[in-house]
């Protein structure tokens, strides 16, 4: 069976994937639509954009998004 977490492929791929950007900038995020999800916890926005899920997308890989 295969790792779905763990490897250090997925690793990498996550590191790459997670920014830190100003809330400005995921407001204007959400109001283009580019947000799939998002949550607030702990005075933080946390969330998916479109770009990231195509971005594992042309690596022939599937994004798994749980809420």
């Amino acid at each position: 069976m295969r790792k779905l977490l763990g490897s250090n492929n997925n690793r990498q791929l996550a590191l790459l994937l997670l920014q830190v950007v100003p809330r400005e900038e995921v407001e204007a995020l959400q109001a283009a639509g580019e947000l799939l999800l998002s949550e607030q916890a702990c005075g933080y926005v946390y969330g998916v954009t479109k770009a990231a899920v195509q971005a594992v997308q042309y690596q022939d890989k599937v994004s798994l998004l749980c809420a």
